[in-house]
């Protein structure tokens, strides 16, 4: 198990890719936890949900940095 700590979704840019990259095996399972929030961001669990929602802008954004590792969805 590697554990790797982000404060951003953006992991996948140059800067970070080619350090991030061989830790981020396409086969590997990821789990995503949120360290911080913001009372602003979201004060209730619907509201939580439709943010982070499967198809959610926050959601796909997310996504969309694992499946440039080539990590599958149903992985993460």
């Amino acid at each position: 198990m590697i554990n790797i700590f982000m404060n951003e979704a953006n992991f996948d840019a140059p800067w970070a890719y080619a350090n991030v990259a061989p830790y981020m095996k396409k086969d590997a399972h990821v789990v995503v936890m949120a360290f911080l929030s913001d009372d602003g961001w979201s004060e209730d669990d619907l509201e939580w949900e439709f943010r982070y929602r499967k198809g959610a802008r926050s959601y796909e954004k997310i996504m969309s940095v694992f499946q440039n590792y080539q990590i599958k969805e149903e992985n993460v």
